[in-house]
This record gives C-alpha cells, sequence and structure tokens, in this order.
C-alpha cells in the first residue's frame, strides 16, 4: 500500500495520535515500524518535529520509491527494515548494496531497521552495520532484535567508534542508536544508545520521556523504578497481543482511539481485551506513584 492510500486507517485518527504524542513532547515519531498499522502502508499528517516514515519493502526499487514518496509528502527520515521476503538467500553482500543504493538515491537521511523476528531473521550484523554507517546518508539504526549485547556492540563499534573518528561515519559527528522496546529501554541508555523508538510510546509517551530525563539527570533508582513499572504493559502489548494489543491499549487508556488493526490481524477477543486492561490498569496504578501528575497518559479511572 502507498503511504496515504491504507485500508480503515481515516484521517482524523492520525490527527488525533499526532496531536496527542505531540502534546506529551516525545522527540521523534515514527509510522511504519513493527508496532502499528504503518509496517502495512499508511499517513501521517500534523505538526512535525522528527517525523520518520517505515518505507522498506521486499525489493530495492520498491524501497526507494516509497522512500521518494515518503519525501514528497514531508517526512524527515525514512526507516528502512531489511528485506524479508527471500530469507534463505540473503548475504550481508547483499544487504549491504541494498542499504546504499537506498541511501545514494534517497532525499531524506535513512534510519536502519533490525528487527529480525519479524522480518524473517533477516538481521544486520554489526560489521555491516559499521560498512553501511560509512554512508553519509545513513544516520543511525532502530534495534528491536531483543539482544541487549548486540546494541551494546553497536553502540561501542559504531556509534562511538564514529565519534571517535567521523571518517569512519563518511563525515558524520555521530550515528545515533535507538531501542526498539520499552522493556529494555533504560538498558539501552545505559549501554549507549540515544533513545527508542517504541510501540510503548503510543500508550505512555511522556513516562518514557520521563524515564530518559531521569537517566540523564542520574536518578537512577528512580529510572529503574520506572521502567520495572512498563515491562508488564510492554510485554502485553508486544509479544502477547501484538499491533492488536498497542491498538487496544489505546482505546482502553482512553487518550485517543486506536482502532481495529488492519486484516488479516483480528481485534482481541473480549476476554482478551479483558486481561490487558487488568494490565494496564495495574500499569497506571503503579505510575500514579512514580510520575509527576503532569505526565499521566491515561483517563482511565484507577
Amino acid at each position: 500500500a502507498k503511504l496515504g492510500h491504507g485500508q480503515g486507517s481515516k484521517r482524523k485518527r492520525p490527527r488525533q495520535v499526532l496531536d496527542f504524542t505531540l502534546w506529551r513532547h516525545p522527540h521523534i515519531l515514527a509510522s511504519g515500524g513493527s508496532g502499528g498499522s504503518g509496517s502495512e502502508g499508511g499517513e501521517a499528517e500534523g505538526d512535525r518535529k522528527i517525523l520518520i516514515a517505515g518505507t522498506g519493502c521486499v525489493g530495492t526499487q520498491e524501497t526507494i520509491e516509497m522512500t521518494q514518496e515518503a519525501y514528497e509528502l514531508g517526512y524527515d527520515a525514512a526507516m528502512v527494515v531489511t528485506p524479508y521476503y527471500f530469507t534463505d538467500h540473503m548475504k550481508d553482500s547483499m544487504l549491504i548494496k541494498h542499504y546504499e543504493k537506498v541511501a545514494s538515491t534517497s532525499k531524506l537521511p535513512i534510519v536502519l531497521y533490525n528487527v529480525p523476528p519479524l522480518a524473517g531473521n533477516v538481521k544486520l550484523s554489526v560489521p555491516v552495520i559499521a560498512e553501511l554507517a560509512k554512508h553519509p546518508n545513513i544516520v543511525g539504526i532502530k534495534d528491536t532484535s531483543g539482544n541487549l549485547v548486540f546494541l551494546a556492540q553497536v553502540c561501542q563499534n559504531v556509534k562511538q567508534a564514529i565519534q571517535r573518528d567521523p571518517a569512519l561515519g563518511g563525515g558524520k559527528k555521530d550515528f545515533y542508536v535507538l531501542a526498539g522496546s520499552g522493556s529494555y529501554f533504560l538498558q539501552g541508555l545505559t549501554v549507549g544508545s540515544d533513545g527508542g523508538v517504541m510501540a510503548l510510546a503510543n500508550l505512555f509517551p511522556r513516562a518514557l520521556c520521563h524515564l530518559r530525563q531521569l537517566y540523564l539527570t542520574k536518578q537512577h533508582d528512580a529510572a529503574f523504578q520506572l521502567q520495572a513499572a512498563l515491562v508488564n504493559a510492554n510485554q502485553a502489548i508486544t509479544a502477547q497481543y501484538g499491533t492488536a494489543g498497542t491498538k487496544a491499549g489505546m482505546d482502553i487508556l482512553g487518550t485517543y482511539g486506536g482502532g481495529p488493526p488492519r486484516s488479516p490481524l483480528q481485534t482481541l477477543s473480549q476476554s482478551e481485551n479483558k486481561h490487558l486492561a487488568s494490565v494496564l490498569h495495574a500499569t497506571c496504578t503503579s505510575l500514579s506513584a512514580l510520575l509527576p501528575s503532569h505526565a499521566h497518559d491515561w483517563k482511565m479511572q484507577l
């Protein structure tokens, strides 16, 4: 599906979502990640901070065309997932050529997207990332591998190496590393990541921003408590219920409507929705004791 021509999502819903998240001050808004409908195409509109479009497709030419469309729609960057169909034949050399061609033709900076569980187990290795980071138009990576050691290696062997020697980054002074899960957001920060692009931010954007601020101001005990309070909710809306759970969670919290997932995914059953509501209720109860009142991202009655 082309960006802006997806099935099911209405213009007012992205408008409500963007109004909600911008109000709560996230620095990055990403459409097209695995936690939302954008992985099947979609649109986003509204006031911008840093707006990233997911433009990765099975083929290189399709990815180039989708990235060009994202540029024409006014996005600030493109997040490109690994090609995910010809998985048995995907070699490192193919991945390097694919990304280099996309980056060389793109008018948008490119963020690599490593998510092996949802990309047929196609993964970007640290040497491949280091090679791609030499391209002046490849500016960072979102990693949703779930492997904290790997994330640390990317931070140490790519990000920090470029900071020491910008020539390794094609003249760039930095290479941004973003954690892809709310379950290890704090742990990602501790090993050197810059932030995160997470499904959980659809539900608790201010809580996650507050967590990062606690870390940056060295309030480590408070950051640890906040991270721990978010894990069950993140597990429920990702590993347990997936995109349907993320959307249901938006509805349950009452901040804005998530709506139904796109086919072939289905809405949660009544029992699943009840279970998710109980998890989110417990999470909000815990967060209410850990966050200042202006960072409460829900309308759920506690």
